[in-house]
């Protein structure tokens, strides 16, 4: 959004914390393949990441990427990314499922149980 209504006037530098940089493929799954993952079972995850279902689909990496193609990084802003990766044990009881879910479609990548590490990299990474 700097890059929108002049923001690099004010802003210097933009640090996100495991956001959905790519969208999420997790939210691709629950829209694409609804009768095998029902919305409303993932309440208490979206509620935990205070979003809704309706708000969620505004994450798909479809959506994301169209937004990705307009908003532009402005050149005097620096932009840094830290994301989160999980072994399963690690992960909160409350994500396991879902975790499960991303690990098993997607090759066992590393996630947190909503989003992948290589999603949520902009700019600079932050380890």
């Amino acid at each position: 959004m700097v890059s929108f209504h002049k923001g690099h006037e004010l802003v210097h530098s933009v640090s996100t914390l495991n956001s959905p940089n790519k969208g999420s493929r997790l939210f691709d799954k629950l829209v694409i393949a609804p009768q095998f993952y029902p919305l409303e079972k993932y309440d208490r995850v979206f509620a935990l990441m205070g979003l809704s279902k309706t708000n969620a689909f505004e994450f798909i990496t479809q959506n994301m990427g169209g937004f990705n193609m307009l908003a532009h990084d402005h050149p005097t802003v620096d932009y840094f990314s830290v994301g989160c990766k999980a072994e399963r044990w690690a992960v909160d009881d409350r994500m396991k499922f879902t975790y499960d879910i991303m690990s098993s479609y997607e090759g066992g990548f590393k996630n947190d149980g909503m989003l992948y590490w290589e999603d949520t990299v902009w700019g600079n990474i932050l380890q």
